[in-house]
């Protein structure tokens, strides 16, 4: 499928993508046998909006992100590449309720209809925006740690969503209710199978099962300085660095929550990460049967 067709179909949303206006897109897929490009097409421009814009905090890594992204590229081309262009979504601007339709057009074409459809949807799976895989740092049962990494520029064969423009990066802290910024990395991703097959771990796990665990790879400061507090440290000054693990307890509406922060100097400069990050959610497993019940 060519650019322009690609953004001739947009077209035939009318610049909003509801339930109604995505139902006569498909139809029009279904006639001529495009769907699965089509989906792919949808796919690409919004995960390009995504991972290269920067969003409010508030709704980082959450469905909410893909719905407005949605919303961006049915409002068709010129939109779309001038939201790139600034870098920045507000998602004020957009008419979201309903975009997620536009994320599902052209599936049906892929499945031949076979399958009770679990596992199908790209954009339900296991985590926000996960496509069914879970390798963007989201909590996995049964280890249930959610990965954040604040040190850029990131290490070979991970993204996170600051990649794009690292110099716009915000810290916002490591209480996880304010949000977090999504983080691939199948290094992550093996290293929770080495975790799930470990049964010592998975009950020291359940024994701190009321808390949420999270943990935090920080840069270190430069040398000669000392790691500035987290009291001290303002959004806009770029991510905190730290110099050692240390762990902090948050208190929230979903319970109580134990982040544990580590110098990014704990993982290897090149290399596999899975052995650092077993050993780091080691650290956090033990910090949090610290904390007072």
């Amino acid at each position: 499928m060519t650019p322009e067709r690609f953004w001739d179909l947009i077209g035939t949303l009318g610049g909003v993508a509801d339930d109604a206006s995505c139902a006569r897109l498909e139809a029009l897929l279904r006639e001529h046998g495009e769907g699965e490009e089509f989906s792919d097409l949808v796919e690409e421009h919004e995960e390009r909006l995504v991972t290269g814009c920067r969003w409010p905090r508030r709704i980082r890594g959450s469905d909410t992100m893909h719905w407005v992204a949605a919303a961006v590229v049915a409002a068709g081309r010129p939109a779309y590449d001038a939201v790139l262009a600034r870098g920045k979504v507000d998602p004020g601007q957009w008419e979201w309720d309903e975009a997620e339709s536009l994320l599902v057009v052209g599936l049906d074409d892929e499945d031949d209809g076979e399958g009770d459809g679990e596992g199908d949807d790209r954009y339900g799976g296991t985590g926000p925006g996960s496509r069914g895989t879970t390798d963007d740092g989201e909590p996995t049962p049964p280890l249930d740690v959610v990965l954040q990494w604040f040190a850029l520029p990131s290490p070979e064969r991970m993204e996170t969503a600051d990649d794009a423009a690292p110099e716009m990066a915000m810290d916002f802290g490591d209480d996880p209710d304010e949000g977090r910024v999504p983080v691939h990395d199948p290094d992550w991703v093996a290293a929770r199978a080495v975790l799930a097959a470990d049964p010592d771990l998975l009950a020291r796990r359940r024994r701190v099962a009321g808390m949420r665990l999270g943990l935090t790879v920080r840069p270190v400061p430069p040398s000669g300085q000392e790691a500035p507090s987290p009291a001290d440290h303002e959004p806009f000054e770029g991510y905190r660095p730290v110099a050692e693990p240390t762990a902090y307890r948050f208190e929230g509406e979903r319970g109580a929550s134990v982040v544990l922060c580590v110098p990014v100097t704990d993982f290897p400069a090149s290399g596999s990460r899975v052995a650092a990050y077993v050993r780091a959610v080691g650290q956090l497993v033990d910090a949090a049967e610290a904390q007072p019940g």
